[in-house]
């Protein structure tokens, strides 16, 4: 199966991926920041709530609705808070080494002495602290995960059997380089699981005794089953979308400290805060200083660190959520949202011929400076590329240019292209996420600049104006995963969407291609994934094999004009 859609953390592989840091936020608009995001990237269904604390005042501002026909949320509106829930964990590993239960160093195999594990197992030798820096080089989801998976809670499935049988028997050869940052829930789901056998209680037990208690945060919790959760809570959850469609909570089995808890834009403002505050238990904040020292690779334990801030985002089936905390400045600001993806709908307004060509500008970044190169059609759609950060298309849904203005929204990075045409330049600001902004400047060119045909080159080979159209098949037979390849033409442009929508509805980028003697092949980084096939004479279907993270899977694609439906 595909798992692309797992809990999200701060890292993205989506193109022209800023992380702007929300410290942008000016908090006497935070009001006025809310109805942009909900009007610009949620349904009327959906709802966003923000808060920023600064100056000992916290200010909340929210838009929408927690479900259909529901109430306005507010800052006492619970949300799933996804992969928010390993800063969480990395503060009771250090409450655990804080009381001499443990050691940062310690392996894993240690504290899970009731299992036989061989002398060759990695667990023998990754330690409590690369799984909180997500330095152990163990994979991003089990090796296992999808047998068995509902894809609708594609987690819950996962109890504790499964996962310590899955340590026993993970291969070695599966475990990528200790000591290199790489992204695992995995790791992460492990380590609350082994503080779980340490202080010999429950994962929600320990958390409430250690950290939510002694903060007041009584609106967080952590569900095995939303069913179990107390009414008055259950009353407060916003209900998860995705796309605009109303999704299924999603419940972690034995990965809880992965991404598990659930919370609300109060208390997670509590917790931040909590980080300055004489007044908590001091044991606590020893820990809360702990987790916050810089490691390796701008990691704290648990947290991402960028210069003085600390963060980390979260996004489960329904819901996308952000914390910052910079403790030198004493603020603290938080996005959530009951919405994960836009539904993509593409609306055109107003002439586009005057801007029909290339453009391209930099978008100079806190970080870096991110060469730009466009198209926009006569039709009104822009596609975007970022030559710095492997080429990868993404296109806009909502275009319009009007009386010289021009606005360009792109769902799939939640980025916002407006501004201005000024004697023949692009001048406008580049927003993504809860940014307040980059200005850029965007020149025109007629032909294709060389600068993205040279990286196209590289990336897509052979003439695949043969393949445009829909190229649909299953991944693990007619009972599993439905996917489906769209190829066509964007001016001299040659695009290439992969499309999973058993689970998402966003486009999947896909990184490489190519056509050469009938023999097609395709890659995916974003997913890790890879298709090669050989296409039949007739020119109606494709045979070949998925490759990610398993052994090759046989999939067969076939043809058609129009865009394939689950049969």
């Amino acid at each position: 199966m595909i798992f692309f859609s797992g809990i999200c953390g701060r890292t993205s592989l989506l193109l022209v991926y800023l992380f702007i840091s929300m410290n942008s936020l000016c908090a006497q608009s935070i009001q006025a920041d809310a109805d942009n995001h909900h009007s610009n990237w949620q349904q009327p269904s959906e709802g966003v709530v923000m808060a920023h604390h600064a100056d000992s005042t916290t200010q909340y501002g929210s838009a929408g609705v927690t479900k259909q026909g529901g109430f306005k949320p507010d800052k006492n509106t619970i949300f799933e808070i996804g992969s928010i829930t390993k800063v969480f964990t990395s503060i009771l590993l250090a409450e655990a080494v804080r009381e001499n239960l443990a050691k940062f160093d310690d392996p894993v195999s240690i504290y899970l002495k009731e299992l036989k594990f061989k002398k060759d197992s990695p667990f023998m030798s990754i330690t409590l602290s690369e799984l909180a820096t997500h330095t152990s080089g163990l994979p991003r989801h089990p090796i296992d995960l999808s047998d068995g998976v509902d894809m609708e809670n594609p987690y819950v499935h996962y109890n504790e059997q499964r996962l310590t049988q899955g340590l026993v028997d993970f291969p070695k050869k599966r475990l990528g380089t200790p000591g290199e940052y790489s992204y695992s829930n995995y790791g992460a789901g492990i380590l609350g699981y082994v503080l779980t056998q340490i202080y010999g209680q429950t994962y929600r037990d320990l958390l409430k005794e250690k950290i939510l208690n002694p903060l007041n945060m009584n609106s967080t919790d952590v569900p095995t089953r939303f069913t179990d959760l107390p009414d008055e809570l259950t009353a407060r959850i916003a209900t998860p979308h995705n796309a605009g469609k109303v999704v299924n909570h999603w419940e972690l089995g034995a990965l809880l400290g992965a991404g598990a808890m659930i919370s609300s834009a109060e208390d997670l403002v509590k917790f931040g805060t909590a980080h300055w505050d004489d007044t908590i238990p001091q044991g606590l904040a020893s820990s809360l200083a702990e987790v916050a020292k810089p490691r390796m690779h701008n990691q704290g334990l648990g947290w991402a660190i960028e210069e003085e801030t600390l963060n980390h985002s979260g996004g489960t089936g329904g819901f996308r959520t952000d914390i910052e905390v910079n403790v030198k400045d004493k603020t603290v600001h938080v996005f959530l949202a009951n919405s994960a993806g836009s539904s993509g709908e593409v609306t055109i307004e107003g002439d586009f011929l005057p801007l029909l060509g290339y453009w391209s500008g930099v978008l100079n970044t806190p970080q870096n400076n991110l060469r730009l190169v466009s198209f926009i059609s006569d039709t009104g759609q822009m596609v975007l590329y970022s030559i710095d950060q492997g080429y990868q298309a993404t296109l806009s849904a909502k275009s319009a240019f009007v009386n010289d203005q021009f606005n360009f929204s792109f769902p799939a990075i939640e980025g916002i292209f407006s501004g201005k045409l000024e004697n023949g330049d692009l001048n406008g600001n580049f927003v993504q996420g809860g940014s307040r902004g980059i200005p850029i400047t965007m020149k025109y060119s007629k032909d294709l600049p060389d600068v993205l045909r040279e990286g196209l080159d590289k990336k897509i080979q052979g003439d695949l104006q043969t393949l445009e159209g829909y190229w649909s098949g299953y991944i693990k037979g007619r009972e599993g995963l439905f996917v489906y390849l769209k190829v066509f033409q964007f001016g001299e442009l040659s695009i290439l969407e992969m499309y999973s929508p058993d689970q998402h509805d966003q486009a999947i980028s896909v990184s490489a291609a190519s056509l050469k003697n009938g023999k097609f092949k395709f890659e995916s980084k974003q997913i890790n994934g890879k298709y090669s096939g050989k296409l039949s004479k007739d020119q109606e279907s494709i045979k070949g094999s998925w490759k990610q993270g398993f052994l090759p899977t046989s999939v067969t694609l076939h043809f058609s004009e129009e865009k394939p439906e689950r049969e």
